[in-house]
């Protein structure tokens, strides 16, 4: 399909040269700041595409007008670009034709720039192919030169040496094809792979062009010059089915296949590229020409009349000419493309800025801007084999879905031989649709009745246990309500079954009456009486409710020895199968047994272990006799971190938004403190009046996700949200926060103290980036981050871990990156570290040994200097959430309701040094 473009134009006006300085020439034009518009002398404006002044660089000139127009061609669009003006004003410099051995690199002219484009474009393409699987695109560049002198055409690439030869012996043809399109015959055509090639093309043309003295420029061209670069593309095409065929039946319907096989083409794209320099319009009376070069003026300026009736044919608004003389002269003839035709056109108007060309730079910008109203007929220049395999492709898609349309019913023959629409058609349409609309309100009708007897059950258990338990038991207790839930929910579900059952009885019955001569074959309907008592497979003599009690009592108190003997938690010695990797570095010893759910958090002195769990409980085990020393319970939920502090024997645990800080040297602790997300602080722990885990946070409390401790125990961190909150434990209050940096939660907290009195708090959040805080001791109010540390990771950040100078990043990503915090650069990434999630990170006391763990269930050593793997083995058979040491030991903790307790062999240098304690 064709466009309507206009020609674009531009203006460049070329430095006063020596001898205008010297003549003391004035500048008479110039350029509005920041418009497009160029003022010769006080009263006369012109505005066009681009205006550039006299500093202006070639690149900038290139950048701007030319760079589009190569890149057009490889979509197959021609394009021109032609310079005009008078002699002397630049032209052949613009185009860069004149090969100056004097030039450097930064003045090269359009068309060694454009060549250089072209070819990067070509090779860029084929690379982008290549690294997609697709086949690459073939490439093919032509080159032609040629001169009109004296209104005869010269092929400038012709091997004949004197011109002479070249006019007597030249046969070139200007010939216009079925499509309107203008090529010639006889010209000699180069084939072009590199630019170096292309350039050696124009090279040898522009030492072959006629050039001459006059009185305005020491080497005047003395015939117009063509350039043309022609590009033939053949790349793959893959067939989309026409967005007009595109309906709701058709959407998911993918592009055409043949054989199970995506259709693909191949197809061809041309394009030419013309780079003409006009010869400058001159006077006779100023050139002081006389002869030959008399006789080659006034050709030039024939050329360039016949050049500026055609230009004004075509920008008449009026549109009153309807004859456009473009056989009126050989240039615009091999033109015709390019004014009108289909091509993308630039036109470059050079003009100089002294006074004393003031009459002939005042008709070029005329010339210029008539050029402006002319409009080309764009179009992509197509193989017309491709086009026509295009159209009959999409053709066939349409009598497809019509063939289609008619085996469905979706359209019928009248009699009279008419086309209709049927009308079944649509109402089925309508049916189905209201069918699927009753099946989703039947399912939620069906999930309403789950949820109602849920409910029901637990109003039940809820009566029934405050009824019959009377030996002192809490009657909230979840195990007890949990045994009664479960039997009162087996009798709603036998209930549930009986009145299905009995619809199902109805059902056949009226199947029955309705048919009562016909016998069934199904063995099932067979089977069923017309008459009587219907035996549907549920016990008329079910247990009462009493029953199911008095039941339900009995196994309560076998559940209550059993969950004695659970609570009273051991750390036991090792005895399942040895647990072996590649070299067996940490050998399992002990086991710490005695949580019910899932271990999320642990933390480890030499004396005392601390783990919490979705138990909503924190176990305290006294690590010299391998016993639990006691529970702290009362957590709304999963107690997701738990931290401990040697000097003031604080513990902290995190359960929702809410720290519950323990004094642990009682037994039974108890909860002297609880601080909130908020930033409050209440007395003693929270009271939550139901046991429920589903707890609706007031306003302003968001989940705590991670707690940091100082040195000394003075300062605590808490991560909730995009927020770190900075607490006073000396007084227990928020003194101030870290914010600014994450656009998500932050999951993780580290700590490196850089002095005594000044410490850096690293943030892992969901967002993917890891933020240094600097705190300096007494610190209060809002801080923003230090420092960003970047490349960020590919997920969210799971741990973290400082060694040194160094700090170790995990994510869920799978990846582990080692930070230098001091240069504030990365490291080193280790990809694919783990299989999942790196879920904890930790070090060997006295060792340059990393630990990680993950989602999987592996530990991996790591040497934390080179960041090469030492070892790795399969520590638990369900995902490890969190990893620790002490002196002697490293804990894991697990989905599988433990805590595994390691001991390092001697088996490599990194961790030669770790550990030789005893439990």
């Amino acid at each position: 399909m064709a466009d309507d473009t206009s020609v674009r134009v531009a203006v460049r006006i070329r430095p006063q040269v020596p001898r205008e300085i010297i003549d003391m020439c004035h500048v008479c034009t110039t350029v509005a700041s920041g418009e497009p518009q160029v003022w010769l002398g006080k009263d006369k404006a012109f505005t066009f595409d681009h205006v550039f002044d006299m500093p202006s660089l070639q690149e900038e000139v290139y950048y701007t007008c030319i760079k589009d127009l190569i890149e057009g061609c490889f979509d197959g669009y021609n394009a021109t670009v032609f310079a005009y003006g008078q002699t002397s004003s630049g032209k052949t410099y613009t185009m860069g034709t004149g090969f100056n051995l004097s030039l450097n690199a930064e003045e090269r002219g359009i068309i060694p720039r454009a060549v250089e484009h072209l070819f990067i474009g070509i090779h860029e393409r084929q690379r982008q192919a290549r690294e997609k699987g697709e086949p690459p695109p073939e490439f093919k560049v032509n080159a032609q030169f040629m001169e009109l002198y004296n209104e005869e055409i010269i092929d400038l690439l012709d091997p004949a040496k004197e011109a002479e030869e070249r006019v007597k012996k030249s046969q070139i043809k200007i010939h216009e094809d079925s499509k309107g399109d203008i090529y010639t015959v006889g010209v000699t055509t180069r084939n072009a792979s590199s630019p170096e090639e292309t350039l050696q093309c124009l090279k040898n043309g522009a030492l072959s062009r006629t050039t001459a003295s006059t009185n305005m420029n020491a080497q005047s061209s003395r015939s117009h010059a063509i350039f043309t670069l022609h590009i033939k593309q053949q790349r793959v095409v893959f067939m989309e089915p026409p967005e007009s065929n595109i309906s709701d039946e058709n959407l998911d319907k993918p592009a055409p296949t043949q054989n199970g096989e995506v259709l693909n083409e191949f197809e061809t794209l041309t394009a030419k590229f013309h780079f003409v320099d006009l010869a400058g319009s001159e006077r006779l009376k100023r050139t002081g020409a006389t002869g030959d070069r008399a006789k080659e003026g006034i050709s030039i300026n024939c050329g360039l009349l016949a050049l500026g009736n055609v230009i004004s044919a075509l920008g008449d608004k009026s549109r009153k000419v309807t004859h456009v003389p473009y056989r009126d002269s050989k240039l615009t003839r091999l033109l015709q493309d390019s004014l009108g035709g289909n091509s993308r056109t630039l036109m470059i108007a050079c003009i100089s800025p002294s006074d004393r060309d003031f009459m002939e730079t005042l008709n070029t910008l005329k010339y210029a801007n008539r050029a402006k109203n002319i409009k080309n007929r764009v179009m992509v220049n197509q193989d017309k084999s491709s086009q026509t395999i295009s159209l009959l492709r999409r053709e066939i898609q349409q009598l497809q879905l019509e063939l289609m349309e008619y085996k469905q019913g979706k359209r019928l023959v009248g009699e009279d031989g008419t086309e209709q629409i049927n009308d079944m058609f649509h109402e089925n349409t309508m049916l189905q649709t209201e069918n699927n609309n009753l099946r989703t309100r039947i399912k939620a009708l069906q999930e309403t009745v789950e949820r109602l007897t849920v409910r029901n059950t637990e109003l039940l258990a809820e009566k029934e246990a405050g009824t019959w338990i009377t030996s002192g038991k809490d009657p909230s207790e979840s195990d007890i309500k949990e045994m009664i839930q479960g039997y009162l929910k087996e009798i709603e579900d036998l209930r549930a079954k009986l009145m299905e059952s009995e619809g199902m009885c109805v059902q056949f019955r009226r199947q029955v009456q309705r048919s009562p001569t016909r016998h069934s074959l199904s063995p099932t309907l067979a089977a069923v009486s017309v008459v009587g008592h219907y035996d549907i497979g549920v016990d008329s003599e079910a247990p009462s409710v009493h029953e199911l009690l008095v039941e339900a009592k009995r196994d309560v108190h076998k559940l209550k020895k059993k969950t004695k003997i659970l609570k009273e938690g051991n750390i036991n010695p090792y005895t399942g199968k040895p647990v072996q990797g590649r070299n067996a570095p940490l050998v399992c010893t002990h086991v710490a047994e005695g949580h019910s759910k899932a271990v999320l958090s642990v933390v480890a002195t030499n004396d005392v272990l601390f783990s919490s769990s979705k138990d909503r409980t924190v176990k305290v085990w006294d690590l010299q006799t391998g016993r639990e020393i006691q529970t702290l319970g009362g957590h709304p939920n999963n107690v997701n971190v738990v931290r401990y502090c040697e000097y003031t024997r604080l513990a902290f645990s995190v359960s929702t938004a809410y720290i519950n800080v323990w004094d642990v040297r009682e037994n039974p602790s108890r909860c002297v403190k609880t601080l909130c997300s908020s930033g409050l602080t209440n007395t003693g722990p929270m009271l939550f009046n139901t046991p429920s885990r589903t707890i609706q946070l007031p306003q302003g409390e968001t989940q705590i996700n991670d707690i940091l401790l100082n040195q000394y125990g003075t300062v605590l961190f808490s991560a909730a949200g995009n927020i770190v909150r900075i607490w006073d434990l000396r007084m227990f209050h928020s003194i101030g926060k870290l914010t600014g940096g994450h656009q998500a939660a932050v999951m993780c907290l580290a700590l490196d103290c850089v002095r005594e009195d000044n410490k850096l708090v690293i943030t892992g959040s969901k967002d993917h980036y890891i933020k240094v805080f600097e705190v300096i001791d007494g610190a209060s109010g809002v801080l923003t981050p230090k420092l960003n540390l970047e490349p960020p990771h590919y997920d969210g950040i799971q741990s973290l871990a400082v060694h040194g100078k160094y700090l170790f990043s995990g994510s869920r990503d799978m990846c582990i990156k080692k930070w230098d915090l001091s240069n504030q650069c990365l490291v080193q990434s280790l990809n694919q570290a783990h299989k999942d999630w790196v879920c904890g990170l930790s070090f060997l006391p006295n060792s340059n040994t990393l630990l990680s763990c993950c989602r999987g269930g592996f530990i991996k050593l790591w040497s934390a200097d080179r960041c090469q793997l030492v070892t790795e083995l399969k520590a638990h058979n369900a995902p490890i959430n969190a990893i620790t040491t002490n002196s002697s030991f490293v804990f894991t903790a697990s989905n599988d309701y433990t805590v595994r307790m390691w001991h390092a062999r001697d088996v490599s240098p990194e961790i030669s040094s770790f550990g030789n304690g005893r439990l």
